[in-house]
């Protein structure tokens, strides 16, 4: 299983159709970072971002609630689910890549306190969270597929950064904000799952994955499904 994910991880970056990926988002965002910055990457999967900021210098601390990690001795791993997460350290920086698609709606608020108490006080949180315009190019990226909540609660989303932000004080700068609801038929995205999750490089690794979500969506008392498709860089500066 975890010789697949390794090839998966690329793959899902490959697939991305962004003008930046999200690597060289975070080094261009990192590039004046001092050597030695205290780091803390959220979500690190395999550690592809974090044994890059390791090779320059940046103390790196790294957590994921799968053990895929390829070890470092210069990175502090720890697996662990972001919410169960223990530390008496304050980062400089923490990056939360392709993160918040993963955690329940319901959650993004806790998360986000969680994140910005971990800051120092002139601290930085780098949220990236992307999909495509096109759920057939990358199916990682198709959020809220099973989702039961309206088409205008999938659309409230996408402001739900601003809002929350606003009322924590947060000094923030989004480098790109798009958004996009397409609906889809319940075949259109059975025929995708079944395509994906039986790539050679996924389906040992997505089996338990793909048994789940396929019978929840055909389950679903409706015939179409709603994606919201979100595609945005935010830099969040610690308000305290």
């Amino acid at each position: 299983m975890s010789q697949n994910y390794p090839s998966l991880f690329k793959k899902y970056i490959k697939h991305s159709n962004e003008k930046e990926s999200a690597l060289n988002t975070i080094f261009q965002f990192i590039s004046n970072y001092p050597q030695e910055s205290l780091i803390l990457d959220v979500g690190c999967g395999t550690g592809e971002i974090s044994h890059a900021l390791a090779q320059k210098g940046h103390k790196i601390f790294a957590i994921d609630q799968q053990d895929y990690f390829q070890r470092d001795p210069r990175i502090q791993f720890q697996k662990t689910n972001v919410f169960d997460f223990k530390t008496n350290e304050k980062f400089d920086l923490i990056i939360a890549a392709y993160l918040f698609w993963e955690i329940p709606f319901e959650r993004w608020e806790e998360l986000m306190n969680l994140l910005l108490n971990l800051l120092k006080t002139d601290g930085k949180l780098l949220v990236i969270d992307s999909v495509n315009t096109s759920p057939y190019d990358n199916p990682f990226f198709s959020c809220n597929i099973f989702s039961d909540r309206s088409e205008k609660e999938n659309r409230d989303l996408n402001n739900y950064w601003f809002d929350f932000l606003k009322k924590n004080n947060c000094n923030f700068k989004s480098n790109k904000i798009k958004s996009q609801v397409q609906t889809k038929s319940k075949e259109e995205m059975l025929n995708v799952l079944e395509f994906f999750f039986f790539d050679e490089n996924s389906q040992n690794l997505f089996k338990n994955q793909k048994k789940y979500l396929l019978e929840k969506m055909r389950n679903k008392k409706d015939s179409n499904l709603t994606i919201i498709e979100l595609e945005h860089s935010m830099e969040i500066i610690n308000p305290k």
